[in-house]
């Protein structure tokens, strides 16, 4: 995403991770296990809002699809 926007965008949490124990410890994104994900949005109330982004850090595709299945099929339905 850096290399897309000008340098005073700031559209974005840049991150320089190079694995989910780094992207974790920057702070920027919450990394969650589904039932996490539930949990925090039970304790939000009804009006949480979550910004998935399945391709932070420059995920790979492939994995961001899984992730959105994931919440697809994990999460929702037990907030609904």
């Amino acid at each position: 995403y850096a290399a897309w926007q000008r340098p005073e965008q700031r559209s974005y949490q840049h991150s320089r991770a190079t694995s989910v124990e780094a992207l974790r410890s920057e702070g920027k994104y919450r990394v969650l296990t589904p039932e996490q994900c539930v949990e925090l949005a039970r304790a939000q109330g009804p009006l949480a809002t979550f910004v998935h982004a399945p391709l932070c850090g420059g995920a790979p595709p492939a994995l961001g699809w899984s992730s959105l299945r994931l919440y697809a099929e994990e999460v929702l339905p037990r907030l609904g």
